[in-house]
């Protein structure tokens, strides 16, 4: 899914922060704030990706909600028809 290619491409991104930091040269400040671009842009990203999985929660959330309140819905189905059916007398035999 797109969920999960962009959950990909942000955890590399974050591995790749974390190695460059440990070269980034902070006394050069154009260095330093295009590294601090980029972990800007990895947090929006990261703030976008959090908000898409709380979305994709209250989705499934909703769905499984909508699954059980049909099962329950055919499981008392059932269980009318199997006491209507346990209720009603057998048919009489024809008459000739």
């Amino acid at each position: 899914s797109a969920y999960n290619a962009s959950s990909a491409q942000l955890e590399q991104e974050g591995k790749s922060l974390k190695s460059d930091y440990s070269s980034l040269d902070s006394s050069n400040a154009s260095a330093v704030n295009a590294y601090n671009r980029r972990v800007n842009a990895y947090n929006v990203t990261a703030q976008g990706l959090n908000a898409e999985y709380t979305h994709l929660q209250a989705s499934i959330t909703e769905f499984n909600s909508k699954v059980k309140e049909y099962n329950d819905t055919t499981a008392k189905q059932e269980g009318l028809q199997k006491s209507l059916d346990s209720s009603l007398a057998p048919a009489p035999p024809p008459t000739q």
